[in-house]
Order: C-alpha cells, then sequence, then structure tokens
C-alpha cells in the first residue's frame, strides 16, 4: 500500500510539471492555459495531499515533507480560488480559515528546528518566510473587499507560480540534480523573477523588470509599502514588521588549554562567521528597531586537539536613530543587545567534553542603516565589553577565556506595513463609533488564541551542583513553544489567559548527565496600562501549576531521579502593537518572571528551576472577529 501511495503521488507530480509548464509558456488567457492551469492545479493538489498522507505512514513520518505538502496545498487553494475574487459578492470565510492554518505551520517551519535540532533549517525558513510574507498580505486583503477585487489577477500569478515552484524543486530534489540547498532555492530565486515581472505587469503596463536585487524581486509582490509613517505620525503607521538575514563574523578571542603534558597553552579563536535570520520590526516612526537574531547555524572548529564551539544565541536588538530611517537615507544608529554566549571547548586529548557554558552580555550596538523603498541594508558593529568568562577546562582546572569582543555584521531585511488599512477608518471616527456600539453589546469580549516562540532564561545557581558539581556550569538558554488561550474584556481592557509551555535544560560535561524538565501552566490576568499609538503595555499576576524533573547519571553510578509537583508565583508583563480594539490579529511580546522555583533532590539541596520567560513575538488571533 506505502509503494502503491508514493507512486501514485509521484505520477501525480510529473503530471503536474508538464502541465504545469505548459501554462507557464502559453499566452495567459487563452484555452490551452486554462486547461493546462487546470490540469496542473488538480494533479499537483491531489499529489501535495498524497505526500501528506504519506508522512503519517509506519516509517514514513518526515515533518519535512509535511511541511512542504501544505504550503503547496496552500498555494494551490489560494490561486484557484483568486479566481473568484473578482466576484462582487464574494466573502472569503474559507480563505481567512486557511490562511491561519498557513500561518501556524509556516512559524512551525521556520522554529520546530530551532527546538528540537537546535539550529534553524535554511530551506524550511526560507518556505516559512515566504508564507508569511502571503499570508500577511492575504489577510490584509480580506478586510478589504475592493482591494481584493483588484488584486485577484497578482493574487492568482503569485500562488500558481508559487505552486510551481514546489514541483520543480521536488523534482530537482528527487533527483538529486544539483547541491541538496541548491535544488530547493535555485527555482525559488528563479521563479520569483517570473513572479516579479507578471506582477509589475499587471499593475503597470509600462514597467520593465531592471537588474534589481534578487531578494527584492523575491518580495516586491509585498501589499504595503512601510514608507507611510514618513507621510504622517498616526497609531496606524507606528511600527512595521520587518522579515530578512544577516551575516555576522566575530574578531578577536583567546583560549586556554591544557596539553598533553598537561600544561597550560593559548589558542586563538580566530573569525566565526554565521548567517542569521531577522525578525522583528521598527517602532516610533523609523526612530526605533527592535528585532531578534536567530542563528541559522553554529560553527566550531578544530585546532592543537581541541573540538571549540562558539556561537551568540537567539540575539534581541534595540537600536535609536537620531535621524529616523527614511527612503534613500543613510542613518546612524546606536543601540545595545541581550545576547547569550555559548562556549564549550572539548579536549580530544584529555577528559572530553567540556561544559557548555552561557555568558550573558549586553553588546553596544553602532553603524549605519541604509533604507531603499521597503529594504534597509545595514553595516554594523557589536561591542561586547565583557567578554571574560570562567571555564573549566578540566574536572579540576578553571582558566579564562577571552571570546570575541568585536562582532561585524551585514544584514538585508523587508518592512511590511500591516495595520495601514484602517487608518481611514480611525480618522474618520467609524472605527470609534462601530467599537462603542460593538462594545454596547458586550461583543468586543472576545477568547483569543495564540502561538509562538519563547526562551526561558536560567537564573541563579543550583546548590546541589555548587556542592556536588563545582564543574558544571549554570544553566543556558531553553527554547519552547507558547501557546495561548485566553479571554478578553474590553470595558476593563483585562485578559484573562491560559498559557502553556514545555521545555528541558541540562547536558553532559565530563561523564556527569543531567535532564531538566519543565512543563507549566499558569493562569494569568493582565491589565493594559497605556496606549500610546498602538504601544500597549500591560502587567498582572501569574498562578502556575509545574511538574519539575530532574535526573542525573555519573560514570557507572546509578541513575539518580527527582520529581515534584508545585504550585508557583510570578509576574507577567509585556506589550501588545495594537492600533484599535477591532483588530483580528495582534502581535504581542510577553515576560514572565518566577522568582522562586526549586526542586529538592538531596536533603537540603536544590536544583533552581527560577527563571525569566521571555516570547519576543506571540500572534494572537481573536476568531470570532474573523466572521
Amino acid at each position: 500500500m506505502d509503494q502503491v501511495l508514493i507512486l501514485l503521488h509521484a505520477g501525480l507530480g510529473g503530471i503536474a510539471l508538464l502541465s504545469g509548464t505548459i501554462a507557464i509558456i502559453t499566452k495567459k488567457g487563452r484555452l490551452a492555459h486554462k486547461r493546462s492551469g487546470k490540469v496542473f492545479h488538480f494533479s499537483m493538489l491531489s499529489s501535495a495531499l498524497l505526500a501528506l498522507l504519506i508522512t503519517f505512514l509506519p516509517g514514513h513520518y518526515n515533518p519535512f515533507l509535511f511541511s512542504i505538502g501544505v504550503f503547496t496545498t496552500y498555494f494551490l487553494l489560494g490561486g484557484y480560488r483568486a479566481l473568484r475574487y473578482r466576484q462582487p459578492d464574494f466573502v472569503p470565510k474559507f480563505d481567512r480559515i486557511t490562511s491561519l492554518t498557513m500561518l501556524t505551520c509556516a512559524v512551525g517551519m521556520i522554529l520546530i528546528p530551532l527546538l528540537y535540532q537546535g539550529q534553524v533549517d535554511v530551506v524550511l525558513t526560507v518556505f516559512g518566510g515566504i508564507s508569511i510574507v502571503f499570508v500577511m498580505r492575504d489577510l490584509s486583503l480580506y478586510r478589504d473587499p475592493k482591494k481584493l477585487r483588484e488584486a485577484w489577477l497578482r493574487l492568482h500569478i503569485s500562488k500558481m507560480s508559487g505552486a510551481y515552484i514546489a514541483s520543480v524543486s521536488a523534482f530537482l530534489v528527487v533527483n538529486e540534480i544539483f547541491h541538496y540547498y541548491l535544488n530547493w532555492l535555485l527555482p525559488t530565486l528563479l521563479g520569483s523573477i517570473y513572479i516579479a515581472f507578471w506582477t509589475r505587469k499587471t499593475r503597470r503596463k509600462d514597467v520593465k523588470v531592471g537588474g534589481a536585487a534578487l531578494i527584492m524581486l523575491l518580495f516586491h509582490f509585498a501589499p504595503l509599502s512601510a514608507q507611510v509613517y514618513t507621510e504622517k505620525q498616526s497609531r496606524h503607521r507606528f511600527a512595521q514588521l520587518s522579515l530578512g538575514l544577516d551575516y555576522q563574523t566575530s574578531l578577536g578571542g583567546k583560549t586556554t588549554f591544557l596539553n598533553a603534558s598537561g600544561n597550560l597553552e593559548s589558542l586563538d579563536l580566530g573569525s566565526i562567521q554565521k548567517p542569521r535570520f531577522l525578525i522583528g520590526g521598527t517602532h516610533f516612526w523609523g526612530h526605533a528597531d527592535f528585532y531578534i537574531a536567530i542563528p541559522i547555524a553554529g560553527p566550531s572548529f578544530e585546532s592543537n586537539n581541541q573540538d571549540i564551539f562558539f556561537t551568540s544565541g537567539v540575539e534581541t536588538i534595540f537600536k535609536y536613530y537620531p535621524w529616523r530611517i527614511e527612503h534613500h537615507r543613510l542613518r546612524p544608529f546606536v543601540g545595545f543587545s541581550i545576547a547569550p554566549f555559548f562556549y564549550q571547548q572539548d579536549n580530544l586529548i584529555g577528559e572530553g567534553t567540556g561544559p557548555e557554558k552561557l555568558h550573558l552580555g549586553f553588546p553596544l550596538l553602532s553603524g549605519f542603516t541604509y533604507n531603499h523603498q521597503n529594504f534597509l541594508l545595514e553595516l554594523g558593529l557589536n561591542y561586547n565589553y565583557s567578554n571574560s568568562i570562567d571555564y573549566f577546562i578540566s574536572r579540576s582546572r578553571e582558566a579564562t577565556i577571552q571570546t570575541p569582543p568585536l562582532y561585524l555584521y551585514f544584514s538585508l531585511r523587508y518592512m511590511l506595513e500591516t495595520t495601514l488599512s484602517a487608518e481611514k477608518g480611525w480618522e474618520s471616527g467609524e472605527t470609534a463609533r462601530i467599537t462603542d456600539h460593538l462594545a454596547a453589546k458586550g461583543q468586543l469580549n472576545n477568547f483569543f488564541i495564540g502561538a509562538g516562540m519563547s526562551s526561558a532564561w536560567w537564573l541563579g545557581n543550583s546548590s546541589y551542583n555548587q556542592s556536588e558539581r563545582p564543574f558544571l556550569p549554570g544553566y543556558g538558554i531553553s527554547l519552547m513553544p507558547d501557546f495561548s488561550l485566553g479571554y478578553y474584556l474590553h470595558q476593563p481592557d483585562i485578559n484573562l489567559a491560559l498559557n502553556y509551555r514545555s521545555y528541558n535544560g541540562g547536558g553532559t560535561t565530563y561523564g556527569v548527565r543531567q535532564s531538566l524538565k519543565r512543563r507549566s501552566i499558569s493562569l494569568e490576568a493582565t491589565k493594559y496600562v497605556l496606549d500610546y499609538h498602538g504601544f500597549a503595555p500591560f502587567i498582572g499576576p501569574a498562578i502556575s501549576y509545574e511538574n519539575l524533573r530532574f535526573r542525573e547519571r555519573f560514570e557507572q553510578e546509578a541513575l539518580k531521579e527527582f520529581q515534584d509537583q508545585k504550585i508557583a508565583f510570578g509576574i507577567a508583563f509585556g506589550w501588545d502593537i495594537r492600533p484599535n480594539r477591532l483588530q483580528t490579529f495582534l502581535l504581542r511580546t510577553n515576560l514572565r518572571y518566577f522568582p522562586s522555583l526549586k526542586l529538592d533532590v538531596a536533603g537540603n539541596k536544590q536544583i533552581n528551576f527560577s527563571n525569566i520567560e521571555f516570547n519576543f513575538i506571540q500572534l494572537i488571533v481573536f476568531p470570532e472577529r474573523l466572521f
């Protein structure tokens, strides 16, 4: 049965590839184009659905194949249904549901590999990023029937072409035509040129495609300009979403190690490079920039019998522009970041795996940003002034490591404006009238759901490790999905929410293997305390039910295991980007602090689970407001 489904999947994919090619090269609107397009749609849709089915068969589970199957299905459904958008009475209820489903999958494509593999998957990040751009554009257009009718042809071309790109990529991957990444990314880049050409042609008949960078063509079809804040400063122009990549290289640094004779020697760390995925946004009408940088690769090198791994984790960046970001302007910036640095040194001729040491830094930032339309090109320098760490190079020998003090980076980001469509209603008073009308009926008291990625910063030291395992470092940063189910009370402006988080900690060092797990369900009541042009901070108490577990094995000793359930108290705070209270979705930043969360493990000794949780971007959706 498995082989039959796989053969059907491959056969339908081949038909889709052939018919899609015919649809691409034939004249748009002609009978040949329509017929080949229909064959492509139904054969490719069947192939994609079979791919989803195959991933659930025993022995064939493949999260990557599943994600790409969902990606292709979304594009096929959207591209085919776009033909109906030109109808005056069309209501996109089904389309909203598929868009929200795709948004959930796209976030997972980017973040799940980071959670379970410890690094970002380049291919999934590209496909997930493209999907997010399309979904945000779609959700914005669904709110405006007029714009949706005007955009039907562009949506049809871009989405059907996106599905065709997926079919070509699958063919190249299966047959291993080029290098693995090239098989996936080359069709995307070339297909983007085709999409950009036809998107421009449908907007302005006299425009020709010039020699712009491929990345600019890739996102050229985004719905709204992010430069609208230069016209005036309103709450609907306060912030702009940004997506992009940067390339960072370190300068300097020195470590110490034990040679074969047991003597200390020094070793230069050299230059370490890594690409990173960027997601965040500009705020305060181009005067501030907040975003996170997620490493796509963790570089390491081997020298003098030392296997050294050194990288920064997910970095949170805050920048200030004295002169705001504007089109065709070079602007200086200053700022700082919260950067976790991870260092591990394995002595290949000594005791083996050294500790993975977390060193939290607050680097100072400076540089220049050049703005071209929706693109931000940036050259910056990070100075990590606190770059010395104490590190056990063996169970009994501690040395000082000088991590790199300087980091040079170049980045390219794309800005998206997602809330401008609601500005007209706000300024005319229509938003206020609708808000008052719905509030009087209690229809703005709504359930919401939320999803995002959080990091947990472990605080303090554990008395057990200080006493029994002094060579173990403090625990690092744990990543986890963060899910919320809540209810919003409009009149008091309060959120009541249940939040579930689950994450692990620990590691292996010089023969000691420790594993920590925390499962938490918290109830929070947060009150908004301010609304500055849609920037709405909140704060409130949190009470949680905690399931804590600790395991340890040391060489030939028996496994030690401790587990407990307890109630913990904390505080939740953060902010929303909330242009108005009618939003169907918004972006939220959450922070949670649990100051006293410990597990008894041996007599009066404890393992410390206290932490600060930081969820930089969580998507909040109000399902009742979609319909």
